[in-house]
């Protein structure tokens, strides 16, 4: 079962981060860029009237910021609510200059559990910045933000893990020692077991929709690729993720456990895209 967070905590950190976003992105569609690419204007200011969000008259800062946001237990499991959190309550912080501790080319969020602070990097999220230039796509707006929500979950589900889980199973938190090179020792921690498959399995949601919309998908071909059973090619959509190689290589029990995982999260979502 994938590690559950607050719903209540997730909703709270992405309505700031959204309203952060679509204030940088407002701002950055100038009046020559809505004349070049009207149609990213349009779904632009679709997506902002369909959340009703007010943004501000004045300029976005561009500057880091951030917010506190209370670890309520209540919406959760009752696994969980008889457990109780070391910390109350989690700091957001939003990296736009490129300063904040952990900031790193290949990172784009990370949870410091000494901190009790989750930093997301925004400098680093491509698809945000070409968004108001020539080559991406009017729909990317939706895709922008269903990638900050699964790299959000993840995060949040590290947060479970410190505050919730580790204090009566510490393995919840165990790195091996490469952990942060985020190679072979990162996806083969037991830290990163759930949250990393709960990531894979939006991750192939995500690419399905996406190539489904322009052509038919062989979800089984698609799956047995993604997961290494199947060749692919480091460009296809359906790609051998990361964290099902290295399984596959150090620890074929487990891989077998993670596969299983991710094929009930898979069949999971695909069940509630088919009932929308």
């Amino acid at each position: 079962m994938a590690i559950q967070i607050p719903e209540s905590l997730y909703k709270g950190i992405m309505k700031f981060v959204r309203y952060q976003i679509l204030w940088y992105l407002r701002d950055h569609f100038t009046k020559e860029v809505r004349e070049q690419l009207p149609e990213h204007w349009k779904a632009f200011k679709s997506y902002v009237k369909d959340l009703d969000v007010k943004l501000p008259k004045e300029k976005h800062p561009n500057k880091n910021v951030g917010a506190r946001f209370p670890f309520d237990v209540s919406s959760m499991g009752p696994q969980y609510q008889k457990l109780t959190p070391i910390e109350n309550t989690v700091f957001v912080a939003l990296d736009w200059e490129g300063t904040l501790i952990g900031n790193r080319s290949d990172t784009r969020a990370a949870w410091f559990p000494r901190k009790s602070a989750l930093m997301i990097y925004l400098n680093h999220f491509d698809m945000l910045h070409d968004y108001t230039k020539r080559g991406s796509h009017p729909a990317n707006i939706v895709h922008i933000f269903s990638d900050l929500s699964d790299t959000i979950r993840h995060e949040l589900q590290h947060t479970v893990q410190d505050y919730l889980l580790a204090p009566v199973a510490p393995k919840q938190i165990e790195k091996k020692p490469k952990y942060s090179d985020h190679d072979k020792d990162y996806y083969t921690s037991q830290v990163e077991f759930e949250p990393t498959i709960a990531s894979a399995v939006n991750e192939f949601i995500n690419n399905y929709i996406i190539v489904s919309e322009a052509k038919p998908v062989d979800l089984g071909k698609a799956f047995r690729q993604y997961v290494g059973a199947a060749p692919s090619w480091k460009y296809d959509p359906f790609a051998e993720a990361k964290i099902f190689k290295h399984l596959k290589a150090t620890s074929p029990k487990r891989y077998k456990i993670a596969v299983r995982k991710f094929y009930e999260g898979v069949m999971e979502r695909l069940k509630k895209i088919q009932k929308t």
